[in-house]
Order: structure tokens, then C-alpha cells, then sequence
């Protein structure tokens, strides 16, 4: 199984692509002038979603777990690990802007396996994230 994570948070999914630090580059037109001019606005990350997918105990469990997430909005930046890739190799965490439960269920068998056994409830929620540069030494 893949490692996924959000800070201490471990997910069976995360579904989406983070984006890295990057570049940002505006282009600047005037009307009744020929051309435009680049204007290099530095680098940084721009928000990207991620859907995180993962068992739950039960129902009250999983509410619980999404009150957690919601502490990490606006709070330092957190390591990220999608598909088994540590983004911490890439120089970067993510600042989580904000998180959204999409899907919180009873699963009418539970399940012996996943993160959380037994698995009685499933939870979805979308992550608002944001890339912030780590120091490089």
C-alpha cells in the first residue's frame, strides 16, 4: 500500500496533484499598445485540492477525525506525502487553507483491513493546500 499523509494524518487515498513552488510569471498588456511585457512575480506555490479517503471506526469517530484536520488551517506547514513521494525532497510543505468533508458513512460491512479497523465508517474530505518553500541547505 502506498504511503499517503497530511502532516500525521494517514489516508488509504489521496486523490489529485500537488503542486510544487514554482515560478510566476503575469503578462501585461495595455490597450492601443502592440505587445505585452513579463513581469517575473517570484516564486511560490499556488492552492491546489487534494481528496483524502481513509477509514473510519465509526461514524462519531470520524467526525472526530475531521474536527483534527481542521486544526491544521492555518497552522505551520506540514510535511506531505502523495503516492510515496515525500515532498519534503521536492523543498517543500504545504499550509493547509482549509479542509471540507465531502463524505462521512456508515459502511454496512465492516471491513477487517484499512487504517482503522474495524472499519465501520468511511471518510472523504478536500484539502485547500498551498506549496511553501522549505530551506534547501
Amino acid at each position: 500500500m502506498l504511503q499517503q499523509r497530511i502532516g500525521q494524518f494517514e489516508f488509504l487515498d489521496l486523490v489529485g496533484n500537488p503542486e510544487q513552488v514554482k515560478r510566476q510569471i503575469v503578462a501585461l498588456a495595455r490597450a492601443g499598445v502592440d505587445g505585452h511585457t513579463l513581469i517575473d512575480e517570484g516564486s511560490r506555490g499556488t492552492p491546489f485540492p487534494l481528496i483524502s479517503r481513509v477509514d473510519q471506526q465509526h461514524l462519531e469517530h470520524g467526525r472526530a477525525t475531521y474536527r483534527s484536520y481542521c486544526e491544521l488551517i492555518g497552522s505551520e506547514p506540514v510535511e506531505l506525502v502523495w503516492q510515496d513521494l515525500d515532498m519534503t525532497l521536492e523543498s517543500f510543505q504545504v499550509a493547509v487553507l482549509n479542509v471540507v468533508q465531502r463524505n462521512l458513512h456508515a459502511l454496512a460491512w465492516g471491513s477487517a483491513g484499512g487504517l482503522h479497523p474495524p472499519s465501520l465508517a468511511w471518510l472523504e474530505c478536500e484539502w485547500t493546500l498551498l506549496a511553501v518553500a522549505t530551506e534547501t541547505t
